[in-house]
């Protein structure tokens, strides 16, 4: 094992060039960060992050790898970080959804394991990635996918906050008339999940949607079992990612801490605030965070390229 910083490296080969290659990585999108306050920063980050995903009844996880990036961070190590950081809440999470009665083991266990299988093809196309396009390449492709989720979210998000205004009743979250919810549907939704830690480090924004609509499960028990797949799949993706050397410890128990506070600052304000006021400022926020990340898509592309 070598030793990068802050970043375990393995080179299973023993090649010592491959190591040189994959530290060369980690330390140019790291940089900015050592030079700026890592912590304190993510922290920051964490703690935003906090406050825009509790109103909109999660974490922000999702925001915290295109802001990591956009920092500086390397894809994949923003990912993995990004991974680490949630496993203690979605722990928390699960067990007092369990108290509730409102999470499928079995169901969740079965979904884990074939999100598992779709996390170690995305760790071995990222591999394969870095290896032949190097980690521009890397950075354009999670950006990319990261961009589109955020516009998906955004709109999403003004559209429920038009709706509010309003005052018009939402349509509760139901199967699509053209799919037929079925346990056939286990495989893909599985595998999607866990090729969506790898590329994300989050899977619930897509777990809950697709167990409700495709295997009509409940929503509350959906929601509570996607803890779990959820818990699970980054476990394993938190080991898989620092084997590779895409994880820091220290990274992730920042951005834990100022994730909570920022979770506890949204509680308050989501009390405060009308139903309208706070779904526009989530939307806005996100809309922001879009608008940041497309700005720099064409730089990445030119990364890329050359």
């Amino acid at each position: 094992m070598l030793i990068s910083g802050n970043h375990a490296v393995i080179d299973r080969d023993g090649a010592r060039h491959e190591a040189v290659e994959k530290e060369a990585v980690l330390e140019v999108g790291a940089l900015f960060f050592l030079d700026n306050g890592v912590y304190a920063t993510l922290f920051v980050v964490g703690m935003i992050a906090g406050v825009a995903g509790r109103f909109v009844g999660s974490d922000g996880s999702l925001l915290l790898t295109p802001i990591m990036m956009g920092l500086g961070l390397p894809g994949l190590l923003a990912v993995g970080v990004n991974m680490g950081q949630s496993l203690p809440k979605l722990l928390i999470g699960t067990l007092r959804r369990h108290k509730l009665g409102q999470v499928d083991w079995s169901l969740g266990f079965v979904v884990a394991l074939l999100a598992n299988l779709g996390l170690l093809v995305a760790v071995w196309a990222h591999k394969q990635i870095l290896q032949n396009f190097g980690e521009s390449v890397s950075n354009l492709l999670l950006h990319a996918v990261t961009v589109s989720l955020l516009m998906l979210l955004g709109v999403v998000m003004v559209r429920r906050w038009w709706l509010a205004l309003r005052e018009e009743r939402e349509a509760a979250e139901t199967a699509a008339p053209w799919l037929h919810p079925s346990r056939g549907w286990l495989l893909p939704v599985g595998l999607l999940g866990g090729i969506l830690s790898a590329l994300l480090g989050v899977s619930g924004i897509f777990l809950v949607p697709a167990m409700i609509s495709l295997l009509a499960v409940p929503p509350l028990l959906a929601s509570g079992t996607a803890l779990l797949i959820a818990f699970l799949t980054h476990l394993a993706g938190v080991v898989l990612f620092a084997l590779q050397g895409w994880f820091d410890l220290t990274m992730a128990a920042s951005l834990l801490l100022g994730s909570l506070m920022g979770i506890q600052l949204g509680k308050i304000g989501s009390t405060s605030f009308s139903l309208p006021t706070v779904r526009l400022v989530v939307g806005m926020t996100i809309m922001m965070v879009l608008f940041y990340r497309l700005i720099a898509l064409p730089g990445y592309w030119e990364l890329a390229v050359h």
